[in-house]
């Protein structure tokens, strides 16, 4: 709950998309009040922060998709698309044995899945998310939009700088993968107290085998130290 809540804004992306994401911004910028993003809410509204006067509403932007696109090679996911939408996607099954499903839907209970969306994810990246590992051993990307228009990260040089530019402030609007992860395999291992547990330790290997021979792996980790 944000029993301090004052202001409540909900834009819609009309007449463009880029007009709406202005609005945000400016609605974001402002120093007279504490505001701040509501995505899913499966984290904001747990937080219980006080501080927290008004909130933007994404949830009509439009930013809820997610689909092949052969122009670019690339799985997009729109930074409102739900955990649960990604894990019962049938392109993303077919991306690295399917670990970024296995990823979204190792999460929580279905209430939180339903509601939690995957720019959420990205955002807060707890160490612990295995879909967070998952789409670093995918080669992510990430689009943001900003005071300057639109901009592409890899996954893992956003994490490294994400405060900067979403304290500019930003926005996450979308992540890609390749669609080549079609030809490639992945496996997740995740260590819990229990199955229903969230992990202490995640591992994803993605890898392509060419001749009995690897020609491409990538290893991603969570819950470990930067010198474990």
């Amino acid at each position: 709950m944000l029993l301090n809540l004052k202001e409540y804004h909900r834009p819609t992306p009309h007449p463009a998309l880029e007009h709406a994401l202005n609005e945000v911004l400016e609605l974001l910028a402002r120093t007279e009040t504490r505001s701040v993003a509501l995505a899913g809410g499966d984290t904001l509204l747990a937080s219980g922060d006080d501080s927290v006067e008004t909130v933007v509403d994404l949830q009509a932007l439009g930013l809820d998709y997610l689909y092949g696109d052969p122009s670019t090679g690339s799985f997009i996911v729109g930074a409102m698309a739900t955990r649960t939408e990604l894990s019962a996607n049938e392109t993303a099954r077919d991306l690295a044995s399917g670990i970024l499903c296995e990823g979204a839907r190792r999460w929580s209970g279905n209430v939180q899945r339903n509601r939690a969306t995957i720019g959420g994810a990205v955002v807060v990246a707890r160490p612990d998310d295995p879909l967070v590992v998952a789409l670093l051993a995918c080669d992510a990307t990430v689009k943001l939009y900003g005071s300057e228009g639109y901009q592409t990260l890899d996954l893992d040089q956003f994490l490294q700088q994400r405060k900067n530019p979403l304290e500019s402030p930003a926005l996450v609007v979308e992540i890609a993968v390749p669609l080549e992860l079609a030809r490639r395999r992945g496996a997740l291992a995740l260590v819990a107290r229990t199955p229903a547990d969230a992990p202490i330790v995640a591992a994803c290997a993605v890898i392509e085998a060419e001749g009995g021979r690897c020609s491409h792996v990538r290893l991603a980790l969570g819950g470990v130290a930067a010198g474990g």
